[in-house]
């Protein structure tokens, strides 16, 4: 699994996650003039390939079974995540040294079953149904106790094939040069919004046009 080590200079925890370099496309530079298919045979995120991905942790789709096409938003465990469920939480002092598990979990929301689709191009229901899956991860996620914040960012460019975001939960908190933090690491002020406010104090509303699976 992953492993944090804490850089001694600057007190910041990084994350080294050697699994990651066996990803299948990561040296991988396509010609930005090629353009992409709606649906791609060997894409693990495009719909009738759902036995290509780990088992889903949510979906919304019409009816029909989990890991089955159907599917709008999909969101799955990473194959090569940078951080996991497993391990400790215990710090490991080698001599100047310090570091522990890499703690936390790493999952891929797909946008779209359309290899090509991206998300500016999306309709205003798309958009709205991709941001109700982050809020559903986000508080699910949140029910670990050992989760102290969770990052969720947006993959593009030009070697994303097909457009995902990514969810990040980990172990450490917000890193901070402060001279009151505690390992590096300490809490937000409570003057700067989180997405913890924005996904708790005003709930998501589906509009009557959107429609949800289960």
């Amino acid at each position: 699994m992953s492993q944090l080590r804490q850089d001694p200079t600057t007190k910041e925890w990084v994350i080294i996650a050697t699994e990651r370099s066996q990803r299948p496309h990561n040296f991988v530079r396509p010609d930005a003039a090629l353009e992409k298919p709606p649906y791609k045979e060997e894409c693990p995120f495009c719909q009738g390939n759902e036995f290509l991905t780990p088992h889903e942790s949510l979906a919304y789709r019409h009816g029909g079974p989990a890991d089955s096409a159907g599917w709008w938003v999909r969101v799955v465990p990473n194959r090569f995540p940078a951080l996991s469920s497993d391990g400790s939480l215990r710090r490991e002092e080698m001599g100047f040294f310090r570091m522990m598990d890499g703690v936390g979990a790493h999952e891929v929301v797909v946008e779209s079953p359309i290899h090509n689709e991206i998300l500016p191009l999306m309709n205003e229901g798309q958009v709205e149904e991709i941001l109700l899956a982050y809020r559903e991860r986000y508080l699910a996620l949140r029910e670990d106790h050992r989760i102290k914040l969770i990052i969720i960012f947006k993959n593009h460019g030009q070697a994303p094939g097909h457009r995902w975001s990514t969810a990040i939960p980990r172990s450490w908190g917000p890193w901070s040069s402060h001279p009151e933090s505690e390992g590096g690491w300490t809490r937000l002020p409570a003057t700067t919004m989180t997405m913890e406010a924005a996904f708790t104090a005003t709930p998501f509303r589906r509009s009557s046009s959107s429609a949800r699976g289960s």
